[in-house]
Formats: C-alpha cells, sequence, structure tokens
C-alpha cells in the first residue's frame, strides 16, 4: 500500500458531511458515515450509531482527524492507528503521537519534518497559525508547488468559492499554514 493509493481512495470519497455541530447536544455532536463505521468498530467514544459520547464547546475535536483514521483503517493500515486505548485520535493526540516518531510495528518509522520539500504524498499534515499551541486542522499531503501546499481533505462543511463542499476535496493552501509539520507516514507496497 503507497500513500498514492491511499489518498486516491480520499479524492473519491464524495460524502458530503457536515465537519461538526453543536445542534446535537443531546448526542454531544455530529454523525456521519465516518463515525458510524468507526463505532460499529468499537472504538471507545464512539457510539454504534456514530456520536461522539463527549461534547466538547466547539463541536468536536478531531473532525478531520477522523477522516484520515477512517481511510487508514478502510485501507488495511490499521497499524497507522494507535489502537491499544481502544479509541480514535483526536487531532491534537494523533500529532503528538506521530511527532514523536514512532516506529509502526510491521511497517518502520514515522519521518517527521517541518519542510514541505520533504514532504511524501500521504504523509499526515497538521496545520496551525502562529501563535497557536494547538493543532487547528488534519490533512493528508499530496504535492508541494511554488510555497503552496496541496493536501485531500475530509469533514468539511460550508462552502468554498460558492459551491457546497466534498469530503476528498484538494485544498491549495501557503504553506506558511502548515509551521507544525508532516508526517511521513512509513508506506509499503504490498
Amino acid at each position: 500500500m503507497t500513500g498514492k493509493i491511499v489518498t486516491d481512495r480520499m479524492k473519491a470519497d464524495k460524502c458530503l458531511t457536515p465537519s461538526r455541530s453543536r445542534s446535537h447536544k443531546k448526542h454531544h455532536n455530529y454523525s456521519n458515515k465516518y463515525t458510524k463505521k468507526l463505532g460499529q468498530l468499537g472504538y471507545k467514544g464512539i457510539r454504534k450509531d456514530g456520536y461522539f459520547t463527549k461534547f466538547y464547546s466547539y463541536g468536536v475535536v478531531g473532525h478531520c482527524c477522523i477522516f484520515v483514521q477512517y481511510w487508514f483503517i478502510m485501507s488495511g493500515l490499521k497499524a497507522f492507528v494507535p489502537s491499544s486505548k481502544g479509541y480514535i485520535w483526536n487531532t491534537n493526540k494523533y500529532a503528538s503521537y506521530l511527532k514523536s516518531e514512532p516506529t509502526i510495528k510491521g511497517y518502520g518509522k514515522v519521518d517527521w519534518t517541518s519542510d514541505p520539500k520533504k514532504a511524501k504524498v500521504g504523509a499526515v499534515v497538521f496545520k496551525g497559525k502562529k501563535g497557536h499551541k494547538s493543532f487547528t486542522h488534519t490533512c493528508c499531503f499530496l504535492k508541494y508547488k511554488d510555497g503552496y501546499v496541496y493536501t485531500v481533505d475530509g469533514n468539511i462543511s460550508g462552502k468554498y468559492k460558492g459551491k457546497k463542499v466534498n469530503n476528498g476535496l484538494v485544498k491549495k493552501r501557503k504553506a506558511s499554514s502548515y509551521r507544525w509539520g508532516f508526517a511521513n507516514m512509513p508506506y509499503k507496497q504490498k
């Protein structure tokens, strides 16, 4: 399995979903096909109907991270998603884990870099603005060109350039948006 294969699957996924919502306070946030699947797989913190068990003031932590980890699992790369504690990791926890450059059993070591020129297709990207202490977004790296980073983004809501946003949308952002870095995952061809 290569990074390109994983990102191609992400790009092909055009499921329209909201990213997060405060309108389901009874159920603590949102539910979509990604959270439902992970809840059915038995991950702690997500009910079988896809709703999270913990409510956050701004919705749910890791709404974009769910999309990335969902596709690792669906691509047969469960080892890329820490499961020893039985839950899907939120954006900040997942970033901290990958930033520690762990060795993923059966695959190899995660290569963390802050240089977009050294990022590889399928790297997990963490977006954050200068001065922010936490990670604000998770997505997967496609390429770097002329000072811009291109990624595959999921679980996005709202409109982009007047059009309703799909999951699997390719986004183009200035490289400075990604000061937190890129986690090059140890993909291998099966």
